[in-house]
């Protein structure tokens, strides 16, 4: 029985040396541990989200950019210090939060140095783990004896058993976690590729069903989508769809959601191109229109282009991309006017009538040109087609009125030497209109209404050019009423005149006396205000209807003279012809449709023309060369002038 005894108190005494060596290291490291001025503390405390009871035991990491996490248990006030290097100083982490019986929690956190503690809120899980039963102590309680105690065994002292046992650590029950899904916050970026050829599919839907939540998101102009998961439980069934016009559906099912499961790059294959037929006839007698020029468009871009057959049928062939976007759908074919509308490529017509195009506007009225010939001027009259009509001798720079009842011409020799009028085709001198003593009067021009004229003159005033206006023809004396500005005299040739009684003339600007200010000017009224139209006084000015006026120029030099227009209402100049060959003596038509210009073809004269808005020029006819040639100074110094029939 002794025995027994010492053994007990041999085995209570080892027992108690645990207990003091267990204090003793657990003081030891219960100590603050020196921490190197090269880290700093992050406080994060855990509580729970329902009761707000401090959380002991629960385990906070933070991880940074890739490097080894920190990582860090709460106390019994549910306190956990983080200890993280000053390198990483205010720059972000993810802040990951677990504890028995509690969803995981992660955020995102600026690592900032002596922040206040952040609080944690952890949600309970729906099942918590029961605690287990404590282990049963090792050696069992005797049964009772009737064997009577020793005296000495009862004293009142305490004994080596009374005084270990309050000290003798208590033994934890062991608790095994219920394992808790982690709940995920990033964002999911997917690039979408068209399969073959790895072309971008901008525009793309996509969805992303998690149980019963649904995120959506589309691809931009790069074919990236980019879509946010905020604190979604990991492990759950997802289902990825995508969806993109032209393109099959996409769909995938993934068991478990997690960081690396959904893709990064997903190619779509695209649906099989498109056929429509579409037949192409005649308005009127619904006949097959053969080899029509058909093509489609889409935000400027020809996606087809092809002819109908001989059955006036084509077979349109679209990407199934394009289906149901808006399309611009173009028909040409000769002799029928152009068909452009805007469609929905999904519902392409089957038949389109065109209509035939109404018989061409062809040029009409009469042309004076004028040509030398032995020494002497003389002025031609044709048709559009180049039949003579008629012929005015001695005569230079004619000009038809607008109605083309009469001409005024600038005469040429001898008594002839003055401006004269023409009023029946076949009269080869006319009516003397001019001051016989004043042979300088030169380039006229009609006012709007036919009434009135216009001329230059550099025989009067010193040998300088100026213009004059004479309002009645019928008095043949005299030099006219002088073109002045209001401020001053104008020095200027080439003047014509247009409706709102406006004058455009070339010249400098010697009115304000300064004469090295030259170009081309309009003013309305004489007595008025010239305004500046253009820089080059090498302008020369031969017509104008309404706000439009033809000259040419020989701006390159070396007399390669080029037709141009110039809108007096806006002054933007528009170049009409080209060519090296000199192209001169401009007209226009009297609807203003036409301009008509003469044109030496390695000395072959010829009449063109061209639209007022520019294009091919067409030559009109060739003039014979028995009827004389353009002196020199021709190609600066006449004009043509055209009037109705």
């Amino acid at each position: 029985m002794r025995r027994v005894q010492k053994i007990r108190l041999i085995r209570r005494i080892l027992i108690l040396m645990i207990v003091l060596v267990y204090s003793f290291t657990a003081g030891c490291f219960a100590q603050p541990t020196s921490i190197s001025s090269s880290n700093f503390a992050l406080l994060v405390r855990v509580q729970a989200k329902n009761t707000g009871q401090d959380i002991e035991g629960a385990e906070v990491t933070i991880e940074v950019g890739g490097k080894a996490p920190f990582r860090g248990f709460t106390d019994a006030n549910g306190v956990a210090r983080i200890y993280v290097d000053i390198s990483f100083e205010n720059r972000p982490g993810r802040l990951i939060v677990k504890a028995s019986n509690y969803k995981t929690r992660i955020e995102e956190i600026d690592l900032i140095k002596d922040a206040l503690p952040t609080i944690i809120l952890l949600e309970p899980t729906n099942n918590p783990t029961p605690p287990e039963e404590p282990t049963p102590t090792e050696e069992p309680i005797p049964p009772p004896t009737n064997t009577p105690t020793p005296t000495e065994e009862t004293t009142t002292e305490p004994t080596v058993e009374s005084a270990i046992e309050p000290s003798a650590p208590t033994v934890e029950p062991t608790i095994t976690p219920t394992p808790t899904l982690e709940l995920l916050t990033f964002e999911y970026q997917v690039l979408v590729q068209a399969k073959g050829t790895e072309e971008i599919v901008p525009e793309a839907i996509i969805k992303i069903e998690i149980s019963d939540l649904s995120l959506d998101g589309k691809t931009d102009a790069n074919g990236l989508a980019k879509i946010p998961f905020d604190s979604i439980q990991q492990g759950q069934p997802v289902v990825l769809i995508i969806e993109a016009p032209g393109y099959k559906s996409y769909r995938q099912e993934i068991e478990g959601l997690s960081l690396d499961v959904l893709p990064d790059v997903i190619q779509l294959e695209p649906e099989p191109p498109l056929e429509y037929q579409i037949r192409v006839k005649d308005e009127a007698t619904n006949k097959a229109v053969l080899e029509a020029n058909v093509t489609l468009r889409v935000e400027g871009q020809m996606i087809f282009s092809g002819e109908t057959d001989t059955s006036g049928v084509v077979t349109v062939v679209i990407e199934a991309v394009d289906k149901g976007k808006e399309g611009e759908l173009i028909i040409e074919a000769l002799d029928y006017q152009d068909y452009n509308q805007l469609i929905n490529l999904e519902n392409i017509p089957a038949e389109i009538a065109l209509k035939p195009k109404s018989p061409p506007i062809l040029p009409t009225g009469k042309l004076a040109i004028p040509l030398a010939l032995d020494g002497k001027f003389i002025v031609y009259i044709v048709d559009v087609s180049g039949n003579l009509l008629g012929t005015v001798d001695l005569a230079r720079q004619p000009d038809f009125t607008n109605d083309g009842t009469r001409l005024i011409v600038n005469g040429d020799g001898g008594p002839w030497d003055k401006l004269r009028l023409i009023t029946q085709i076949g009269d080869k001198r006319g009516q003397d209109i001019g001051d016989p003593g004043l042979g300088g009067h030169s380039h006229p021009f009609w006012s709007p209404d036919g009434t009135q004229l216009i001329y230059d003159d550099n025989t009067i005033g010193g040998g300088d050019w100026r213009m004059f206006i004479r309002r009645d023809l019928s008095q043949a004396a005299g030099t006219g009423e002088e073109l002045a500005a209001l401020v001053g005299p104008i020095l200027g040739q080439s003047p014509l005149w247009t409706d709102g009684d406006w004058f455009i003339f070339r010249g400098c600007r010697t009115w304000a006396s300064q004469g090295g200010d030259c170009g081309v000017w309009k003013m309305q009224g004489n007595r008025g205000e010239p305004i500046k139209l253009t820089n080059t006084v090498n302008h020369i000015l031969t017509d104008v209807v309404g706000n439009v006026v033809v000259y040419s120029s020989d701006e390159a030099g070396g007399g390669n003279w080029n037709v141009y227009t110039l809108n007096i209402s806006t002054g933007q100049t528009n170049p009409l012809t080209f060519d090296p060959m000199p192209e001169s003596l401009a007209t226009l038509s009297p609807d203003g449709r036409w301009v008509a210009y003469l044109a030496d073809q390695g000395g072959q004269l010829a009449v063109w023309r061209v639209s007022v808005n520019g294009g091919t020029p067409v030559k009109m006819f060739d003039l014979p060369r028995s009827w004389g040639y353009l002196t020199p100074d021709g190609w600066y110094n006449e004009k043509l002038s055209w009037g109705k029939n």
